[in-house]
């Protein structure tokens, strides 16, 4: 199977209608589907079966999950696949699978990462995102690490086999990537839109102060990270900044305080050159909140 696309699904009535059009829209020659049930609802296992039954053949997997973070399903995910490329979506989001199908299949044979471009859909209104190729590396970071969504970043399933999520509910993607480039991947650009990414959903995980102390764990994590590959360190030092200035911003009183000491343990531990580098990034996150 060339592609595994891995799916937590915490709330399945309320994207029922969504994943059937996931389903629909893939193709079942190419795209296999690895569903993880996180939920609580009553028969939602069995209406899942029957609707994986009505559109695909046998390319699916259905497991249950009961830790209630995305990190520990997607962990499950990762064993359970098949594909040569993972693909991570969110149940209330809309990967455009045929465009992935086509970045994958004519892709640099070195690739080891894809990061796309996507769409941003808000109250119905629709925006693309799209990376700007021409723009020197500095500023093509700043783009992917202020929208890092790993929805956008395609995997070679043989790099992250692995590698493990923490098992937390907000920041535990970027710990992901983190990880990933540590290991000097070959990472390839498209311009290609691969993701529909819809903001502004009720009980939506990243928008719910109580998982600012999972930030704080990750951020822990992130900054006992020593060794890095010098290509991406640039990327690695712009994701942990711009989880610090979401924990200031988001954060109560306390964390706030924490928010200081995380940012202030960073630039004491980074070079000179990196130190400028940060700075320009924060303030490119203040011209752009």
């Amino acid at each position: 199977m060339l592609l595994s696309v891995i799916i937590p699904i915490g709330n399945f009535s309320s994207n029922f209608e969504n994943i059937q059009n996931i389903i629909i829209s893939s193709d079942h020659l190419t795209t296999e589907f690895v569903f993880i049930l996180d939920t609580n609802e009553t028969l939602a296992f069995q209406k899942l079966c029957k609707l994986c039954e009505m559109y695909l053949d046998n390319n699916y997997t259905i497991l249950i999950c009961e830790d209630r973070n995305p990190g520990s399903s997607r962990n499950l995910g990762i064993l359970s696949c098949s594909g040569e490329w993972i693909l991570f979506c969110d149940c209330d989001d809309f990967p455009y699978l045929a465009n992935v199908i086509d970045v994958i299949t004519s892709r640099d044979l070195n690739s080891q990462i894809i990061i796309g471009s996507y769409e941003i859909e808000k109250l119905g209104l629709v925006e693309s995102q799209t990376l700007n190729l021409e723009l020197a590396m500095n500023k093509q970071w700043e783009n992917i690490a202020n929208n890092p969504g790993i929805w956008r970043w395609l995997f070679k399933r043989d790099l992250i086999l692995n590698i493990k999520f923490p098992e937390l509910s907000m920041g535990e993607d970027q710990y992901f990537l983190i990880q990933a480039l540590a290991i000097a991947p070959e990472i390839e650009f498209t311009n290609k839109v691969v993701y529909k990414y819809r903001t502004g959903i009720i009980n939506s995980l990243t928008q719910s102060k109580n998982n600012l102390f999972d930030l704080v764990a990750v951020l822990k994590l992130e900054l006992r990270v020593k060794k890095f590959p010098i290509k991406y360190t640039t990327i690695k030092n712009f994701l942990i900044l711009k989880q610090i200035i979401t924990l200031f911003k988001n954060g109560r009183f306390f964390q706030k305080l924490q928010a200081i000491n995380f940012l202030l343990t960073f630039l004491f531990s980074i070079s000179v050159h990196d130190f400028k580098t940060c700075i320009s990034f924060i303030a490119y996150l203040l011209r752009n909140r």
